[in-house]
């Protein structure tokens, strides 16, 4: 078993998004798509809740606190 294999495991089982790091984000679906570039600075995330300028901007956001579901 890789690591990349471990990690995606381990998103999936405690309800991850993907990571984010310093500059980057990515998603469980492309996990690691720098080649493990800088990965040290990685930290489990899940996908925040973007305004329109940041949508504009970034496909995703990943951060590190769960949003809050709203219900409308």
């Amino acid at each position: 078993m890789d690591v990349k294999t471990i990690t995606l495991e381990f998103l999936r089982q405690h309800g991850y998004d993907g990571l984010s790091g310093d500059e980057c984000a990515c998603k469980l679906d492309n996990l690691f798509p720098c080649g493990y570039a800088g990965t040290e600075a990685c930290r489990a995330g899940y996908l925040q809740p973007m305004d329109e300028q940041q949508s504009r901007d970034y496909e995703f956001m990943i951060g590190p606190d769960k949003p809050e579901e709203t219900t409308a």
